[in-house]
């Protein structure tokens, strides 16, 4: 079973922590989506970010905050309009 979940603002500002936050508890609130594997994508200077992981989303958890800490992502970056989605 696999459960997907979304996120969008439209002119509704929110730091980029907020909405990584907000798209991970999403998920542990699937909590029968399935744990072989997670992922999620949102936007990061102007591109998709893609994160994936292999088993639960505490896995996840742990390879996003790498990818936030190797690519320099600003968390504290205030975004007006934003589209993100994990499973």
């Amino acid at each position: 079973m696999c459960g997907i979940f979304g996120f969008l603002t439209f002119c509704t500002p929110l730091e980029r922590e907020v909405i990584l936050r907000r798209l991970v508890e999403g998920l542990q609130r699937l909590e029968y989506r399935g744990y072989d594997s997670a992922g999620l994508s949102f936007d990061s200077n102007g591109q998709p970010t893609v994160v994936k992981s292999r088993g639960n989303i505490a896995k996840l958890i742990e390879e996003l905050d790498a990818v936030v800490e190797e690519n320099g992502i600003d968390l504290k970056e205030t975004i007006d309009t934003h589209v993100g989605i994990a499973h």
